[in-house]
């Protein structure tokens, strides 16, 4: 890879960390993206739980019979819950497993985004939004993950 092309990679992926600092100011301010996170794996997970079998039928949900096994929407219910035990927790451990879920979250939403978006046409808003809610998830991810890494790091330092 030419010089040139790794210089503008690392331009960008500086780019993005200044984008995270500037989102996320502080290690603890990414506690509403975990919050909502958590909400909304619990509600979609539930509503599908309890109805999928109607509501995959129906316009923009149409997508969803390719993943329509409960054992999807199970494991979507386990990993907020999973998440929601890493927040309430205040530990260094706690704190790398709530980035851990993040990005695993990150994922999951992406890929709803990407589901609602094979019902095409028309375009739904859940493709945006369900997006963006994966876009923040993984940078509150990689703040947490950061921050895990500088508390870290001082503690092997000290000893």
């Amino acid at each position: 890879m030419p010089n040139n092309q790794c210089g503008l990679i690392s331009r960008c992926f500086g780019k993005f960390n200044e984008l995270i600092d500037w989102i996320f100011p502080t290690a603890n301010s990414v506690r509403p993206v975990e919050v909502a996170n958590v909400g909304m794996l619990w509600s979609f997970s539930i509503i599908f739980i309890i109805g999928a079998a109607d509501i995959i039928l129906q316009y923009p949900y149409r997508g969803f019979t390719y993943v329509a096994s409960i054992w999807i929407w199970i494991a979507m219910f386990i990993l907020g819950t999973g998440c929601w035990f890493a927040l309430v927790k205040k530990s260094l451990r706690s704190d790398r497993r709530s980035a851990i879920g993040l990005a695993l979250s990150s994922v999951v939403f992406i890929a709803l985004s990407g589901i609602f978006a094979s019902d095409y046409p028309p375009l739904s808003t859940a493709v945006p939004i369900y997006f963006l809610h994966g876009i923040m998830c993984l940078m509150a991810s990689v703040k947490r993950m950061k921050a895990v890494r500088v508390i870290a790091d001082e503690l092997a330092n000290e000893g």
